[in-house]
């Protein structure tokens, strides 16, 4: 009874211990680690759709006239995602570039005219993402909105007292001349 009662305790102490000692391994079998990440891995920007933003100067435009289209295309809201190709289409009128590659800031610009009235749709793509616009080219100058436009040459700025930006700005009057 002893010898059992013995044994039994050493088979306790040891389910104890292989508990306390035991290793937690991987699919591949190297150990696994048992508390949060302290490494990231680097995004992988073909499977992660990218956030567009895209800005008109105007929801209107006049008859040959020229509006800019911005588009910022986005990691996660907030990393830029440069060198990627933002396709456009226009269902009337004439676009600078169908394809434009992003800037290191993530943004790509081009110029839209048309030189009758129409209702236009835009659409701009990029790698998977889709954005729908609409837009009147018009010739009633109190329907043309474009009064003021500030674009930077560089949106993001290190904070370093070094770096530095051009900024672009147009000013317009109520019937929409420079």
């Amino acid at each position: 009874m002893k010898n059992v009662k013995l044994l039994a305790l050493a088979f306790l102490l040891f389910l104890v211990s292989a508990f306390l000692l035991c290793t937690i391994n991987d699919d591949n079998g190297d150990l696994a680690s048992t508390g949060p990440s302290t490494t990231t891995k680097p995004i992988d920007k073909t499977t992660v759709p990218p956030d567009l933003i895209v800005i008109l100067d105007s929801a209107y435009i006049g008859i040959d006239e020229t509006l800019n289209v911005t588009v910022w295309a986005r990691l996660y809201d907030t990393l830029p995602l440069s060198n990627a190709p933002v396709l456009f289409y226009v269902s009337s009128g004439r676009l600078s570039q169908d394809t434009v590659r992003t800037d290191v800031d993530g943004r790509a610009i081009v110029q839209f005219s048309e030189s009758k009235k129409s209702q236009v749709t835009m659409v701009v793509s990029c790698l998977g993402t889709n954005d729908t616009l609409y837009f009147d080219v018009t010739d009633a100058p109190d329907k043309i909105q474009k009064s003021i436009s500030i674009l930077p040459v560089k949106s993001i700025l290190k904070a370093d007292g070094k770096d530095n930006t051009a900024i672009k700005v147009s000013l317009r009057n109520e019937n929409n001349n420079p």
